[in-house]
């Protein structure tokens, strides 16, 4: 049975949210658009919302195009392609603003910047990853989680986001899977082999894979010629390496990861801010590269504005010193806390390399380090903080506040977790928000990057 709906905003997470035209209940589903009015079934009931399928567009959205993937509405992965850019614009900046204001309760008026937007919306993603499943046939495929539905994968054979050589490198994957001897692994039971299939793209159209086994101490020469002659035969000289990345799992302990090198450079590189950054097959790096020297361009510009140049910077969560390396000539001290020793170890080459004399990492958990960092009496006049989805722990908030930087430079894939972050600093610290600068890292997604400066009264 099929109910009617009215569509009214697009909300965080990508979901549509409207109002049933008979019970005026509140409705949440995919791939609606503001002003529509649908048809829909419903799915489930959660906290009082009805979570619903979309059936039919009655009444379209003038704002609705026809996305490039074919595969739309059952991926996910390009989950606004559907709607003209500019509006997938200001609805990012739209959610931004709410998320803000009953997140963190801050009336955003002037404070927040116009989102920066993306050269590209399609080809720019410089990291996929695929995973491997069985179809219902049986047959081994390789695709992407559906939306919902983790227990399914849906086979691909192109994807609009990531960059063309990917599209390239699918081509030799569907001939290597019918061949290879390797079974699918099977997270139920815990046997099989093939889990995942990592593509890192640079800007140059540059390719390094990374094959992500579980159960397989050792691979045959056989397996192994499969695998890189395929790969080398179609791509050529834009294949520039392989690795292959073993893991393993016992009950109660952390996943084991060891990788073994294959072939080819040890890494791939990016210029990104005019550095050649390194970058492995699991290796923390932007996406979007473009959209990435946006970021430390705005970087410059509160440092220049804000900091003097005896300014003392502290990076947390800094992988290879990505967003501080940059800024190392326009103060006096950069310290940079990273928790990955191989993102240290590449750091460190890294301002070696360059002769950087005002920069050092430290290894180790952000927390752990501050509270290190206060023990040895050391202050600094800003501090940048990009730490994963989640936020900032409540450990590292209050060790935080108990630093006192004058600046805050927060920068955050996740508003909802920055906003909550922001309010405790807010709140408890007496730091106010400057400057709010949305960038559209992610386009045709519902995600959204944001930057944040903040300023102790």
């Amino acid at each position: 049975m099929t109910r009617k709906a009215k569509i009214e905003k697009l909300i965080y997470r990508g979901w549509a949210e409207g109002e049933d035209l008979v019970t005026k209940e509140k409705i949440l589903l995919r791939w609606a658009l503001p002003g529509e009015r649908v048809e829909y079934r419903f799915f489930r009931r959660k906290k009082g919302v009805i979570l619903a399928d979309l059936t039919a567009i009655v009444k379209p959205s003038p704002w609705r195009i026809k996305p490039r993937c074919s595969w739309f509405g059952r991926c996910g992965g390009c989950s606004w392609s559907n709607l003209t850019y500019q509006q997938e614009l200001a609805w990012k900046e739209w959610v931004i603003r709410e998320v803000f204001e009953t997140v963190a309760q801050v009336d955003l008026q002037e404070k927040i910047n116009p989102i920066i937007r993306s050269k590209r919306r399609y080809g720019y993603r410089g990291k996929t990853e695929l995973t491997f499943s069985l179809d219902p046939k049986g047959q081994l495929v390789a695709g992407f989680h559906q939306p919902g539905r983790p227990d399914q994968v849906l086979a691909i054979d192109r994807c609009w986001l990531h960059r063309p050589i990917v599209n390239q490198a699918l081509m030799a994957l569907r001939r290597i899977l019918p061949q290879t001897s390797l079974p699918v692994y099977q997270p139920r039971t815990g046997q099989g082999v093939l889990r995942s299939i990592i593509f890192r793209t640079n800007r140059e159209e540059e390719l390094l894979i990374g094959l992500i086994v579980e159960n397989q101490e050792k691979m045959s020469l056989k397996e192994k010629r499969l695998w890189l002659d395929q790969f080398r035969q179609q791509l050529g000289k834009q294949l520039v390496s392989f690795w292959l990345i073993k893991e393993r799992r016992r009950p109660g302990e952390p996943v084991e990861v060891a990788k073994e090198h294959w072939w080819g450079a040890e890494f791939l590189t990016e210029a990104v801010a005019g550095i050649d950054w390194p970058i492995g097959p699991l290796s923390f790096f932007q996406n979007n590269a473009e959209q990435a020297e946006k970021m430390i361009d705005q970087l410059r510009r509160w440092t220049k504005s804000h900091l003097a140049s005896s300014a003392r910077l502290l990076d947390l969560y800094a992988g290879t010193g990505f967003l501080s390396l940059p800024l190392a000539h326009l103060v006096a001290e950069v310290v940079a806390v990273e928790i990955d020793a191989e993102a240290v170890v590449l750091g460190q080459k890294l301002i070696q390399a360059r002769k950087v004399k005002n920069y050092q990492f430290f290894l180790g958990d952000s927390s752990r380090v501050l509270t290190r960092l206060l023990e040895q009496g050391l202050s600094f006049e800003a501090v940048i903080i990009d730490p994963p989805r989640a936020g900032l722990s409540k450990k590292a908030l209050r060790s935080l506040l108990m630093l006192r930087p004058q600046f805050i430079f927060y920068i955050s894939c996740s508003p909802v977790s920055q906003a909550r972050d922001l309010a405790y600093l807010i709140k408890k610290g007496g730091y106010r928000l400057i400057e709010l600068q949305p960038i559209d890292m992610f386009p045709c997604t519902w995600h959204v990057e944001s930057m944040a400066l903040l300023r102790r009264q």
